[in-house]
């Protein structure tokens, strides 16, 4: 249904996005609002690093799909390896 470009840029957009509005917020929160920042604002940024490393694992695995596309069957190769021996 969707190409593996578009799960790519999904992957890399999206947890952009998460990562600027975080900025923002702990930039609003310390220079223009200087209070404490309390435990929510680090479990935020905890949870946007997590949301990063998903979205990079999504793009490495639609790479790698990409590249076993090129590669031989797995059928074949079992078949091959029978007729060697």
């Amino acid at each position: 249904m969707y190409g593996v470009a578009s799960l790519i840029v999904t992957a890399t957009v999206l947890p952009l996005l998460g990562v600027i509005a975080v900025c923002l917020r702990f930039y609003v929160r310390l220079r223009l609002k200087p209070t404490f920042v309390g435990i929510d604002y680090w479990l935020i940024a905890f949870s946007c690093v997590l949301v990063c490393t998903l979205g990079a694992n999504q793009v490495v695995g639609e790479t790698s799909i990409i590249e076993r596309k090129h590669e031989a069957p797995i059928a074949h190769v079992i078949t091959s390896a029978q007729e060697q021996l």
